[in-house]
């Protein structure tokens, strides 16, 4: 990470998160997605995570909170298609992963509700991100966009 204006950049695979804000009762981050890529299947142990999209658009594939059901191959998510203006909450526990059909800027918030601090290193990654499979991610929005 390097500091920027009192910002704290961070390079990830997927593109670039600028930790604008950081407490033990919450934080603020602004993530700069590039398009065709996923973030790892991950979770948090205690704190919330919302994604709000202030520019493109993102998928998110939450998992549950039952992290065998990755480890038995069983990999039916909810997908939620977040569009401009559009949010979504996940609870600590929940493993889930964003990935990019587009290029993107989402609004990260997290915070924990049982009195123990926010972590920056509160993630679980059991799945790394990548480059991911556009023809994929193209279907699913494809049908998540015919359900709206």
């Amino acid at each position: 990470m390097t500091e920027s204006r009192g910002a704290t950049w961070e390079d990830k695979v997927w593109g670039r998160v600028a930790h604008l804000f950081y407490s033990d009762h919450g934080g603020l981050s602004v993530l700069y997605v590039n398009a065709g890529y996923r973030c790892s299947i991950h979770y948090h142990d205690d704190r919330f995570n919302s994604f709000f999209v202030a520019s493109g658009s993102l998928l998110i594939e939450n998992f549950g909170n039952n992290v065998d059901r990755l480890s038995l191959g069983v990999q039916n998510p909810i997908r939620h298609l977040l569009f401009e203006g559009e949010y979504l909450v996940i609870p600590p526990g929940d493993v889930h992963q964003f990935r990019t059909p587009e290029k993107a800027t989402i609004v990260e918030y997290y915070w924990t509700i049982n009195r123990r601090p926010v972590r920056l290193n509160d993630i679980n990654r059991l799945v790394e991100g990548g480059v991911d499979k556009l023809a994929e991610i193209q279907n699913w929005i494809h049908l998540l966009k015919e359900e709206r």
